[in-house]
Order: C-alpha cells, then sequence, then structure tokens
C-alpha cells in the first residue's frame, strides 16, 4: 500500500455567534499502490476545543466531535484514486485556542480496521498550522 496526503492553507473567520472557524485545505488524499485500500484513517491532532464543523467532513464516517485527535474514516480508495476535501472547523464562543501545529496523518487500513504496512510512510504525514 502506499498512501499519501498533502495539506495547503489555513483560513479563519467569525460565524454570526462570534465562533472563530477555520477552514483547512486538504486538498488531496491518494492511493498511489497497485491495489485497492479497504479504509482510509485521516487524523488531525488539533487540541481538544477545536472541532469539525459543516459540510466538508461528510466524506469522513466516524469523525468523532468528542475526541482528540479528530478522526474519521475515508472508506474505500481504489489504486491511483484520490480523495480532495476541505474540511471546516469551528472554536466556541469564548474558546482560547493559541496558534500551533498539528499533525495530520492518513493509514491504509485492510476490512478488518486494522492498519496495513505502507511502503512509504514519510508521505503519510503531515504538519498543519493553527491560530
Amino acid at each position: 500500500m502506499d498512501c499519501l496526503i498533502c495539506a495547503t492553507r489555513a483560513r479563519v473567520a467569525a460565524d454570526v455567534r462570534n465562533a472563530r472557524r477555520f477552514t483547512r485545505n486538504l486538498p488531496r488524499v491518494r492511493n498511489r499502490g497497485t491495489g485497492p485500500v479497504a479504509h482510509v484513517a485521516l487524523r488531525l491532532g488539533v487540541p481538544a476545543p477545536v472541532r469539525p464543523d459543516v459540510d466538508g467532513w461528510a466524506p469522513c464516517a466516524g469523525a468523532r466531535e468528542s475526541s482528540e485527535p479528530v478522526a474519521c474514516n475515508l472508506g474505500r480508495l481504489a489504486a491511483g484514486a484520490e480523495v480532495r476535501l476541505d474540511l471546516s472547523f469551528r472554536v466556541g464562543v469564548g474558546t482560547t485556542v493559541g496558534t500551533g501545529k498539528a499533525d495530520v496523518d492518513v493509514r491504509p487500513m485492510d476490512s478488518d480496521f486494522n492498519f496495513l504496512p505502507d511502503v512509504n510512510d514519510a508521505d503519510n504525514l503531515v504538519r498543519m498550522t493553527y491560530r
């Protein structure tokens, strides 16, 4: 198996409730292997007050609202296929989150949700800056 993740920029805006929203573009999670991957686990190591928000999370089955890291299952990914995500996060009113870096990683899994070895682990992890 050979999965890849790339991350780009973060945008911050205030919504009508003055809760801060972060949009983190993860333009692609790609299976560069020669066979399909039954499940792909995506983990985002953001601080506990930073939670998934809005529709960009639709491809992420099981995104957990109350735990750290935020995790989701991207499901089956065919050989050569990729998933593009535009994920938004929110921080509640009155919650302070400083600037920092969070690890974002992707792992291939079999049909029983066991992690599979990846021939190039180096491209399974990126760091994103949040503020």
